[in-house]
């Protein structure tokens, strides 16, 4: 019984850290420009959307909207 006890504490503080680590860690361009870019495509009027880049840090500097037309 005390060996699960100490695995049940050892988890819990496991992953108290595993979540803190993870608050410090957040990438910072769920935040680009102080407009969280995950929720906002969500947010988009339907059929407004017609190309949807993916891609690193050279997709977001490197492709102009306004040229590709």
């Amino acid at each position: 019984m005390k060996n699960w006890i100490k695995g049940i504490v050892f988890t819990a503080v496991a992953l108290g850290i595993f979540a803190g680590v993870n608050i410090l860690v957040q990438p910072i361009w769920t935040e680009w420009n102080h407009y969280n870019t995950t929720y906002g495509f969500y947010e988009e009027p339907e059929n407004t959307i017609e190309t949807v880049f993916l891609g690193s840090s050279q997709c977001i500097r490197g492709f102009a909207p306004p040229r590709i037309v």
